[in-house]
């Protein structure tokens, strides 16, 4: 199964915002213990080309069989 992960990345290095994913990745391989999961994820956070992370993030769910929104996705 597809799956991306919308998560806050304001004001968190690289390796936080990877740390919580694979957090939040853990807590979903929890809740659906019988699948197995692909994860999609847009490359480096760079605030400078932010719209074009949005523009990727939407090409991205549409192509997930699940989209996970964590706390505070909108941020």
């Amino acid at each position: 199964m597809n799956v991306f992960i919308s998560q806050p990345m304001e004001g968190l290095t690289n390796e936080e915002i990877k740390q919580r994913r694979l957090e939040l990745l853990d807590m979903i391989k929890r809740r659906y213990p019988t699948e197995e999961f692909r994860l999609i994820v847009n490359p480096p956070h760079y605030d400078s080309l932010i719209v074009w992370y949005l523009g990727k993030s939407l090409e991205y769910i549409a192509s997930a069989d699940l989209v996970f929104f964590s706390k505070d996705w909108e941020s």
